[in-house]
């Protein structure tokens, strides 16, 4: 009987433990890589969620011509040499209030890809933001790869 007690109280204890999340390259020839920040706004004017790769300027002029769609004076459109750089985009979509914001977290490359992490950043349940519609996006810079990108989302 005292088995039996001890074998459900040891399967209690193994069932509530939380395993955390990691963003690990199983790769050992993964390193980091660098990027630079070219914007961070919260009113994109890109309504949906999406994550983008730019590798020409004409692409790059036609997503800041719709960030500046409704701007005077529009942003700056930064000067990239993509033979050597390659732009990438994080919009978050349409939200309701304000005080939401995306972010690089960290970028990893290995021998088989590039994976950027992502951060999505809400609002707490009780913080005051604004009403107003909003649709936020993060643009920056990284020194150009062959390998896919491939985006993933860090909790």
């Amino acid at each position: 009987m005292i088995k039996y007690y001890i074998f459900i109280a040891l399967f209690v204890l193994l069932i509530s433990c939380k395993s955390k999340q990691t963003n690990v390259v199983s790769s050992k020839a993964a390193k980091s890589l660098p990027f630079v920040e070219l914007l961070s706004i919260s009113h994109s004017n890109i309504k949906e969620s999406n994550f983008i790769v730019i590798e020409s300027a004409k692409e790059l002029n036609t997503i800041y011509s719709t960030i500046n769609m409704t701007r005077r004076p529009g942003y700056k459109i930064p000067d990239i040499d993509f033979n050597t750089h390659t732009v990438i985009g994080l919009f978050m979509g349409l939200k309701n209030t304000g005080g939401h914001s995306v972010k690089i977290d960290s970028i990893v490359t290995d021998n088989k890809e590039t994976i950027v992490y992502c951060k999505e950043i809400s609002p707490k349940d009780d913080v005051v933001v604004t009403t107003l519609i909003t649709h936020p996006c993060f643009i920056a810079s990284i020194v150009k790869t062959d390998k896919p990108i491939r985006f993933d989302w860090v909790k």
